[in-house]
């Protein structure tokens, strides 16, 4: 802490976190930089505490029982705290999908200790090694989690999907469930490839991810024709041994079950933006502007010089056209470098009080519904949407109230979204860092991602990216073509592109 600006500064040591080379204390500083505080409150902890670790029967009163209805969680093999499950059968024309949210709102009430300290969080941030959750473990992995074989309280939204992938009908409805089973990402893609193993440990399930994977396949055929931008996304997975030290470092690799469960998201996101900008009550919307035209006449001068041309019309550019353009690149040499490039010139998704639509997936009306546990507007959403439908609450003042306070609470959530995003960039790249450290002198294929007169950067197959620096290429001088953004040899010719 600072005690005085006198000259020296004067500073008093206010904790000590440990030792620099403890393990984990390297993330632990760069949380705290961000200000992301791994500990609770005790008054947090003690309202945790106090809830109850199974549901009650009065609180099963005023819900439509799912409890019959096969219905399965899908997350990653580490995931503990499951906020959403899903249900699909099969009709004659597509299919009914049910998606089913953790009804966290029942439990973390307005303006209570849990729901400001949420509030103040925004999110969890989820860095190498560990979580840093928006509500305590005893709420996120127990009574608010929707665990196999045990009885939760939900928000359901039904959807008639056709088999054009369009929502020809739908419903929302607080419910419950029991979860026939946890899955994972794997096993659900080993099904989906028919491992007998995993086929035969799951046969009473029937043909549920049969029938989700298609229900799911129509969702984004619709969303793809409608202008949906798909960005190949290099996400790295980092492993780390019990010490903190990164042993491999890898790409994530997406497969089915992973789409399945995004599609399923976004179609349930899409169907609440739509019912709450309907009746135009207080709410929070997941908005991704158009990007900004400088950025895209950037793009298409270097676009043009790889030799792939990208036209900005005078009144800009449509997803549908990104999407063409991208697809019509697919399978080159500069396909990667160009996908990567444009993904940087889009805008930042962000939330707002007004449905202003998403860009990137080409939607009128959307927002953030499914993650109440691990994102704060969801809460909010939540909450906005059992007051004003299902209870049908009609208090003009209460509205008024509600509109000043989403406005604040979008501005906040979108700042503690920076943050923990930033956080878990610091950590990602420390690792990768350290990672790179011990393989000092190690040749390695990469792509060049971008050109500067004073280097390249570098990125290789495990998502890994770094500079070369000029002064570093002794075997000739290079000098920087700034026109055909390249570095040329003037005595070999050599190009850098």
């Amino acid at each position: 802490k600072i005690v005085s600006y006198s000259d020296p500064l004067s500073v008093s040591i206010a904790r000590v976190i440990g030792h620099k080379d403890d393990p984990g204390v390297d993330i632990l500083s760069i949380l705290l930089d961000y200000d992301i505080i791994p500990e609770f409150p005790q008054e947090v902890m003690d309202q945790a505490e106090a809830l109850p670790q199974s549901v009650p029967d009065s609180d099963l009163a005023g819900r439509t029982d799912l409890t019959n209805v096969p219905t399965v969680t899908i997350d990653g093999d580490d995931s503990k705290d499951f906020d959403d499950a899903v249900s699909v059968e099969a009709v004659a024309d597509g299919w009914n999908l049910k998606v089913d949210i953790a009804d966290v709102s029942h439990y973390v009430t307005a303006d209570s200790p849990l729901d400001l300290e949420a509030r103040k969080r925004g999110t969890s941030t989820y860095v190498t090694d560990r979580v840093v959750p928006m509500l305590p473990h005893i709420l996120s992995n127990g009574i608010c989690s929707l665990n196999p074989h045990e009885i939760r309280l939900t928000l359901t939204v039904e959807m008639h999907v056709l088999n054009d992938g369009s929502i020809a009908d739908y419903k929302l409805y607080p419910s419950y469930i029991q979860s026939f089973e946890r899955m994972t990402y794997n096993n659900v893609n080993r099904i989906l490839e028919n491992d007998p193993e995993m086929c035969s440990r799951y046969a009473h399930l029937g043909s549920l991810f049969q029938d989700l994977n298609a229900c799911a396949h129509a969702i984004r055929a619709r969303r793809v024709a409608d202008g949906a931008i798909d960005f190949e996304s290099r996400e790295a997975k980092i492993t780390v041994d019990p010490t903190g030290r990164p042993t491999d470092v890898q790409a994530a690799v997406q497969k089915e079950a992973e789409k399945l469960i995004e599609d399923c998201m976004i179609a349930a996101n899409q169907t609440v933006a739509r019912h709450m900008n309907g009746i135009q009550m207080p709410c929070i919307y997941r908005i991704h502007e158009a990007p900004q035209e400088r950025r895209l006449t950037e793009f298409s001068r270097v676009a043009g010089l790889l030799g792939h041309k990208f036209v900005v019309g005078r009144s800009g550019v449509k997803p549908l056209f990104i999407q063409q353009y991208l697809k019509s690149c697919e399978g080159t040499p500069e396909y990667p470098v160009l996908n990567m490039l444009l993904l940087r010139c889009m805008q930042k998704a962000r939330y707002d009080a007004q449905c202003l639509g998403h860009f990137g997936l080409a939607l009128d009306e959307y927002l953030h519904f499914t993650s109440p546990i691990r994102r704060y507007p969801d809460l909010i959403v939540h909450r906005m949407l059992r007051k004003y439908v299902f209870e049908g609450c009609a208090d003009t003042n209460q509205v008024d109230m509600d509109e000043r306070n989403v406005v604040q609470f979008a501005m906040t959530s979108s700042e503690r979204e920076v943050a923990s995003t930033n956080a878990e960039w610091d950590c990602e790249d420390m690792k990768k860092a350290e990672y790179m450290s011990e393989r000092i002198g190690m040749c390695a294929d990469g792509i060049i991602t971008s050109v500067t007169n004073f280097g390249f950067y570098v990125q290789l197959p495990n998502t890994i990216e770094g500079l070369v620096r000029v002064n570093t290429m002794n075997e000739d001088f290079y000098e920087f073509d700034d026109s055909r953004m390249q570095l040329v040899g003037s005595r070999t010719g050599r190009v850098y592109r």
